[in-house]
């Protein structure tokens, strides 16, 4: 069964995902200050609203 995936906008994130995340579900992103973890949720954001979703 193929199942559809939203993509994070970044190449590495969405290949370990096989795709991008699973939709309707929550994710939980982690680490320590200056890990980047704002910039991917950011890049995420970005991605979708250019996608139209």
């Amino acid at each position: 069964m193929d199942t559809k995936r939203v993509a994070t906008g970044i190449i590495g994130l969405d290949a370990i995902f096989q795709g991008g995340f699973l939709p309707n579900r929550s994710y939980l992103v982690g680490g320590d200050a200056g890990t980047g973890k704002t910039t991917a949720c950011m890049q995420f954001l970005l991605t979708g609203l250019t996608q139209g979703e």
